[in-house]
This record gives C-alpha cells, structure tokens and sequence, in this order.
C-alpha cells in the first residue's frame, strides 16, 4: 500500500526546497517543508489518506489531503549527444557565452542547455522561460551577424500555490556553504503585494 522513492545523489539539485503543500482554498492551513537539510523519506496511503514521513535524525509524519513534489525535470539532450556535441555527464549540452555549441555551426538554448551560474561561476542547469527567450535573442542577433553574448543566470523563480507565493533567486543554502561563504538564512512569511 505504501508509495515511497528514493534518494539520489546523480539528479541535479534543481529546485532549492521540496515543497508539500496541505490542503488548500476550503480547508484551511498550509505546510510546507521548506526547512535547510529536511528530505522526505516516504509518501503512504491508508485508505484515501496521505502520510509524510520526513527527517533526518528524527521521523516525522503528518496527514495531507493533498502534496504536491516538484522534483524537477532532466534535460533530452539526446539530439546533440547523437551529432558529437559537448553534453554534461548528468544532462544538458554545453554552450559558450554566444550559445555556440562545440560545434561552431550549431547554436543552442533553453531548456536543453546548461549555464554559467552569475555567482558560483559553474555551469548549472536551470529551465526557466524568460531565460531560454534571451538566449534566443542572443542566438537570433548572433546568425545576423552580431555579437551578443548570454553573461548567465541567477536561478530566479517564482510560483503561486493558493494564496501563497514562492521564490527563490541565487544559490542555495547547501551550495553556498559548499562554495566556502558563510551563510545565513531566514524565511520570511508575509502577504506579498506583487
């Protein structure tokens, strides 16, 4: 009866929290766990119920009427692997600040590629629109003759669930302590005039 996933080490660390939500518009109340070092370990159903399980030391469960997992996405890369292209080991083809692949002739974005991280300066993989229209438009003005380049990214994303909204931009707390920076974190709850 139980549905439980594994960790994995090999999938890259796409979104900076796993959020579950509980229940929403008519019943009231949210959770999430948006805490630094928290994993889930398994997702139950009993009988048209769902229970959490989470932690690391401690185990934790609670009821929810509905969870949500946004657990990311792998890029298909499969088309440039096949024409010799430069992939990552993990996914995604490898491009220059111009979108040029290492194939000079063959550009590349969006949703398939990687990209400079504008702070930890490594190559990241990040699928958001706003991102892949510029890299277009760089690749667009570059077979024109021009020479536009992409300076990178800053992983800024923002969703709405319900009533609440959420965002993230930079690195997370994880990467920032394993790239050496001394870290401080808070979460702020608030309503949001966006």
């Amino acid at each position: 009866n139980a549905s439980a996933f594994k960790e994995t080490s090999d999938v890259p660390d796409l979104m900076p929290v796993l959020f579950i939500t509980i229940a929403c518009g008519a019943i009231s109340g949210f959770h999430s766990l948006a805490r630094s070092g928290t994993t889930v370990k398994q997702v139950d159903r009993e009988k048209d119920t769902l229970f959490i399980g989470y932690g690391g030391m401690l185990w934790e469960s609670f009821l929810a009427v509905l969870v949500i997992m946004a657990v990311g996405v792998r890029p298909n890369d499969q088309l440039a692997r096949d024409a010799g292209l430069n992939v990552h080991e993990k996914g995604g083809i490898l491009v220059d600040e111009c979108m040029q692949t290492s194939d000079p002739d063959i550009y590349a974005a969006g949703d398939c590629v990687l990209c400079k991280h504008r702070v930890s300066g490594q190559m990241v993989y990040v699928p958001l629109g706003s991102t892949a229209n510029k890299q277009g438009r760089v690749i667009g003005t570059n077979l024109a003759g021009g020479k536009e380049t992409f300076p990178g990214i800053l992983g800024t994303a923002v969703a709405k669930h319900c009533d609440f909204n959420i965002g993230c931009t930079g690195l997370t707390e994880k990467k920032a302590r394993e790239l050496g920076y001394n870290v401080v974190t808070t979460l702020a709850p608030a309503p949001d005039h966006a």
